[in-house]
């Protein structure tokens, strides 16, 4: 009965007389929640005649849950050598420590990534629950074209070990 539940039992999987069917029962919960719930089979004789057998599923999600966010993605018409700055958020919505372990910056020639303060970034971050940590993707154009670049943030999130974000800009002769 919840949306959260999947299995990989077909409808209409047919079974010989005493026979029988395994199937899983996955769940991809939100970090620290848990789950009290019953998975309902539908079982239906040949002569017609359906019975429902209920199964009680419960659980408890466990680890780190990266969410990841940014004040942007373009940082809109930039003047040609000028620079302007958007701003990249990990978060641990999790309820264990969350490693971000690299955070690569492709088709990247006129952007730079950096800590809030400027310098170079020092990873791993290291989350503790609810924590957060930023950094700074600083777009500084050298021509008149659109730019683009693309991050891969790389955790030990078992649901989403690699994130992925793409932001871009325009270089302009007006500023």
């Amino acid at each position: 009965n919840s949306p959260e539940l999947t299995t990989d039992l077909a409808p209409g999987t047919a079974l010989p007389a005493n026979g029988f069917a395994g199937f899983s029962v996955i769940w991809q919960p939100t970090a620290g929640v848990s789950m009290a719930d019953t998975l309902t089979v539908h079982i239906r004789s040949v002569a017609g005649k359906e019975d429902a057998l209920s199964l009680p599923v419960s659980g408890y999600s466990v680890g780190p849950v990266l969410a990841l966010s940014t004040d942007t993605h373009d940082v809109g018409a930039v003047g040609v050598g000028c620079s302007a700055s958007a701003w990249l958020t990990a978060e641990n919505l999790g309820n264990d420590v969350l490693r971000v372990e690299d955070i690569a910056l492709t088709a990247d020639r006129e952007f730079q990534l950096s800590d809030i303060t400027g310098e170079a970034l020092s990873l791993p971050w290291i989350l503790a629950p609810g924590a957060t940590e930023s950094a700074r993707i600083t777009y500084t154009p050298t021509t008149e074209t659109t730019q683009n670049a693309h991050l891969v943030v790389t955790t030990n999130d078992v649901f989403t070990p690699t994130a992925e974000l793409d932001i871009s800009g325009q270089g302009s002769m007006e500023w």
